[in-house]
Parts: structure tokens; sequence; C-alpha cells
């Protein structure tokens, strides 16, 4: 009996709260009647079935349990306040007045389920009820003691609460703008306008509740929907307030494993540039296929080799038919060995004619050291892409007003740009590899250069002189020139943030046929990474799958979040959501 109201309470819920509260009193007859095939004799009255009513009472209004259905407790619209029984029946009150005992009477305020369901139509959490946010709030030890001041509507000393959590005196600034309704503690939240009927109560969130509230409005489908921080912040402002509001929103949010594989990491892994030099004359050459290119010219080409010298700059330009092996072998025995000789090195992508076992034979014929770039990291072979650049800017003026005759140009294109003099050392790709400055159409009006008949004799110690000097002024100035370039690229790089065992994403932009590529992630993962193979690369494992290996660069690499996000639990949530709108 509470007051005029009656509550029906399970006999059995009651039971085991009071032998919690009074297991003294109560331990014999508790084994006793469980000792009978483990059932609660009805027949027998004991003395725990004559304070049922007062337990009933303590139990209301102390919010330990709720064991009684919502519809029970909506029939009774307030509680009494009933301190005197509460202390006859746990007779565990000190003569001290001790913090325990204090604390134990708070939470006995007064109660109003009325008010609480109220206001509690738009901040439930999933699964809580008014009291589980009540009790929630008693127990944070942040919140307790702005809690009780706020019930004697009396603001303490800055002195008093000065001992207390960092979040405590952020509740106390706020003093003024906390209240209690049904013994709930909000927040007033006051609308710009200053209008009354417009202010909102923003719930005080117990730090234990905040993890899941935030994932929940963060990934509901049709409320957060995986919004960044900004805007999940601001829905959960209409809602909940608490200390540090922020900084947890951004540490759940950026720990959200479904947004780092979608969305991307903000700011994408630069490690410094690496120099990647040559200081001799046909030391390197940088190779890479063009195309296709549409319209197929007249003969049938459709793809363009480029070859590029890495000292000197000399471009070699030869049109195929197809990219395979053999035809990409024989373009470079015929326009490159044969002429040059065979470098030292010859540096590609991945391609699978460039990876082929016949293309490895011809590099061990010719005795060539074959190099390749990390997967989709095209600026290791800068020198090839970038003259690839220059020859589709050209084509694309002159074949205009002829497209399917493209391959008639590319000697033009390339014997110009032999011709034009570096940006850094100021010597043409011909001058660097013959020692002497390329002839052209223009010079035809100069006339011939004067005679020496002393010359022939000296002009072999001459040429390799000259050469000599040029080599050296070249080398030295690319040297100078690619310390900008890395003073440049280093401004926002860093070193690799990554360590080995660390979990990772990895780029990987790709194709899917019969899908947009606008809805297929471009990161996949993840990986854990076995071990940095230098400041750039890193070996790399899947890890539902660990005979999947690859070596990547380190800029494709981007955190993956150390905490595990309940994918199956969003799929259900995101099911019953579209099962509501149906």
């Amino acid at each position: 009996n509470l007051g005029d109201k009656c509550v029906t309470i399970p006999k059995y819920a009651v039971l085991g709260e009071v032998f919690i509260l009074h297991p003294d009193k109560y331990e014999r007859e508790f084994d006793e009647d469980f000792e009978k095939e483990g059932e609660y004799d009805e027949g027998e009255e004991t003395e725990m079935d004559k304070d049922t009513d007062e337990i009933a009472q303590v139990n209301v209004v102390n919010h330990d349990t709720t064991p009684f259905s919502d519809a029970e407790i909506n029939a009774v619209p307030s509680l009494p306040e009933i301190k005197e029984v509460c202390q006859c029946i746990t007779d565990t009150r000190c003569e001290n007045n001790c913090a325990n005992c204090l604390f134990e009477e708070r939470k006995l305020m007064k109660l109003s389920i009325d008010n609480i369901n109220v206001n509690w139509t738009k901040v439930v959490p999933d699964g809580m009820s008014p009291i589980d946010i009540r009790k929630a709030q008693l127990l944070d030890p942040d919140i307790m003691p702005i809690m009780i001041a706020v019930q004697d509507q009396k603001k303490p000393e800055f002195q008093e609460i000065a001992e207390n959590s960092n979040k405590t005196r952020s509740l106390w600034f706020q003093f003024n703008s906390l209240v209690l309704e049904g013994g709930v503690l909000y927040r007033k939240f006051e609308h710009p306008s200053g209008l009354k009927e417009k202010e909102e109560l923003q719930l005080i969130l117990p730090s234990k509740l905040v993890k899941t509230t935030v994932k929940t409005y963060h990934e509901q489908l049709g409320v957060g929907n995986h919004f960044g921080v900004t805007k999940t912040l601001a829905y959960l402002k209409r809602f909940f307030w608490w200390p540090g509001m922020f900084e947890d929103t951004y540490e759940i949010v950026s720990q959200c494993k479904i947004c780092a594989k979608y969305k991307g990491p903000k700011q994408h892994t630069k490690v410094p540039l690496k120099l990647f030099q040559e200081g001799v004359l046909h030391g390197r050459w940088h190779v890479d296929i063009c195309g296709p290119i549409n319209p197929k010219s007249k003969e049938g080409h459709e793809y363009i080799l480029v070859a590029v010298e890495a000292f000197s700059g000399w471009p070699v330009v030869v049109p195929l038919y197809k990219q395979t092996a053999d035809e990409i072998a024989q373009a470079l025995i015929t326009h490159v060995f044969s002429i040059f000789g065979a470098p030292q090195s010859l540096l590609t992508d991945q391609g699978k004619a460039f990876d082929s076992t016949l293309f490895q034979e011809i590099m061990e014929l010719y005795q060539i050291k074959k190099l390749r770039t990390t997967a989709f990291h095209p600026a290791t072979n800068g020198k090839a892409e970038r003259w690839i650049k220059t020859l589709k800017q050209h084509l694309m003026m002159l074949v205009e007003q002829d497209r399917d005759n493209w391959p008639k140009y590319l000697p033009f294109i390339a014997q110009a740009y032999r011709n034009l003099p570096h940006s850094s050392h100021k010597f043409s790709p011909y001058e660097v590899m013959f020692g002497a400055a390329m002839r052209s159409p223009l010079d035809a009006d100069r006339g011939s250069p004067p005679k020496n008949m002393d010359m022939h004799k000296l002009y072999p110690m001459w040429v390799r002189k000259t050469m000599q000097n040029i080599h050296e002024v070249v080398a030295n100035m690319n040297k100078k020139a690619a310390k900008r370039m890395k003073a440049y690229y280093d401004r926002n790089a860093t070193l690799s943030p990554f360590a080995e065992g660390d979990l990772v994403y990895l780029y990987y932009p790709r194709r899917v046929k019969g899908i947009s590529a606008k809805l297929i992630t471009r990161w996949e993962g993840p990986y854990r990474i076995i071990n940095l193979i230098n400041e750039c690369n890193a070996r790399i494992e899947r890890v539902d799958n660990p005979s999947k290996r690859l070596i990547v660069h380190i800029d494709r690499l981007a955190r993956c979040p150390e905490e595990e996000t309940d994918v199956n639990k969003g799929d259900d949530m995101r099911n019953a959501w579209l099962l509501f709108i149906e």
C-alpha cells in the first residue's frame, strides 16, 4: 500500500531484494523456503511476508530494482518520501551521519513518475528507463554532489568542490542552468531568441551511458547515418549534455570502423620523400605504357611505349599494337638497347607485361637489374609519368584534324623535347647525350660551322672533355634541384606513424563489373603490419587471410580503429528501422 494507491509486486522479486537488504534477518527463511524442491512455499506465512508492504515501499522509492512493469508504475502518480520506514527496516543508519548514510538517504528524494515520462519521450537511450537514469546519475561520482546541491537549491562554494573532478567543477559552473525534473537532473538550454517556450531540457548523461548513447546516435539509420563528429555532436546536444561532450564524441566517432573503412582518414599519411637519383649516363631507364588511345591509328596502333633516360632525360617513344610482353621487349631492343646499349637498371610499374616470364628472361639476357614501383604509387616512376603527360598535351594540339594518324607525330614531339634545355642545368638532353647542340631546321640559315683543319686531330679529346664537364654540371644541378624538391615535398610530411603489429586499412581503388565505382569503398582490410622495410615501404598481411602478403607504400595505409565495431548489431538496428518505415 502506497498512500491511497496499491501496487502489485511479484513476491519472488521482493524476496530477492529482501535477502540483499537484510541478510542477517532473513537468511534462515530464505534457505528454508527454497530448500524444498527449489520452490517457494506460499502456504506458510513467514516474517518476510509480514514486512512485504514496507519493503515494497522501500524498493519503489530507493530505485534499486524495478520488480514491476511500467504499466503498474504509471498507475502511481507520485510516491511519498519514506525515510522513517527505511531506517526502521534496514536498521543500518549509524549515529555519526557518515557519508555512506548520507548518500543512501539522498537516494530517497521524492520522485514524480509522470514528469519523467513526459520528458523522457524524446531522450530515451536504448533499453533505459527513467528510474535507471536516476540511479545512474546518483551512482556517478561526478554528478552526485551537484545533484544533491540542486535538490537542496543551494549552490556550494567553489572551495567545497575544488577537490572533485574536472567534470564536477564543470557542472558547478553550470549550476544556475541545472534543474531536477521528476528526480532526474537536466540542463536548461536557452534559445538565442530568449523565448521561454523554446527552451529545451538536456539530460545530464552519466559517464557509463556516454559510449552507448553516442554510438547509437552515430550509427542509427535515419538519425546518425555515420555522419562525422560535428553533425553527431549537434544532434546529441538537442537532448543531452555532459562535461567533456566534444572530446568523448570525437573519440568514439573516430573509433568507428565503418567510417574509417568507407570514408578513409581525414589526413592521409605522407612520409618524407626519398631521393632516387642517377649519377651516370645510361645508368637507369624509366619505362611505362601510354594508352589505350582512341581512335586507333590507321595501322592499328593503340598504345605508346615511353622510355626516358634518367640522367639526361632523353625520351624514346614507340607506337605499339598491343601491350604484350613480346612486343614491348622487341621495341626496347630495337629502339633502346641496340642504340644506347643495355642500361644498368630498368624501372617499370607492376603491369602484367613487365612482370611476365618473357620480360624477366630478356632482363637476365642483357644483365639488367629489373626494378618496379610499389602498387598505386606512380610517383616512383615519375620521369616516365611526367613525360607521358607532356606527350598527351602535344598530341592533343597536333592531331585535332588528323586523329587516326597520331603515330607520325611522335618523332617530332620527341625531337623537340630532346633539343630543349632543362630548367635546372640549362643543357638539353641532346647535349648531355652527345656533348654538342642539336642542329635543327631553324639552324640551316646560319650556315655551316667554320672549318678547322687541325680540329680533326684533337676532336676526340675535345668531345670527351666537353661531355665530362657537361655531366659534372648536370649531376651537381640535379642534386640541388632534388634537394629543393624534397624540401618542398617534406613540408607536411612526417615519419611513419606505424609500428610492427599495427592494424591498418589499405588504399585500394578498384572497379567491379556491374557496380558503380562511386558505391565501392576505396579502402580494404584490416591488414596487420609485419615489418617496416624502410622509411617508405612496409610488408603487410590480411588479418582474415594471413597468406595474403603485400609490400606497399606507407602513404597508402590508414590506421584502423582499435575498438571493434559491432557490425551485426548495426545491421539489426538498420533492419529494424527499415521494417518500421515499411
